[in-house]
């Protein structure tokens, strides 16, 4: 990783950027996994959760698809 890109980060901010520089499913992946889920709270995970967010390919791929569904997010 860039170490530029944390300079200014405020507290618990994190980055990850592929080899290309480019987003891929690893690095979607690893942000859903240990960012987005951290902050998402839900008391009940049997209560949907709704994501809202642009239509790469990594997003839509059928493996974060099954992903996602199997943590009771839909998109």
């Amino acid at each position: 990783m860039n170490d530029e890109l944390m300079d200014g980060a405020t507290a618990g901010a994190m980055a990850a950027m592929s080899e290309t520089g480019w987003s891929n499913l690893d690095v979607f992946k690893q942000y859903m996994e240990t960012h987005f889920l951290k902050y998402a709270n839900r008391s009940d995970m049997s209560q949907p959760l709704m994501l809202i967010f642009d239509g790469h390919s990594t997003h839509t791929s059928p493996e974060m698809i099954n992903w996602a569904r199997a943590r009771n997010i839909r998109f």
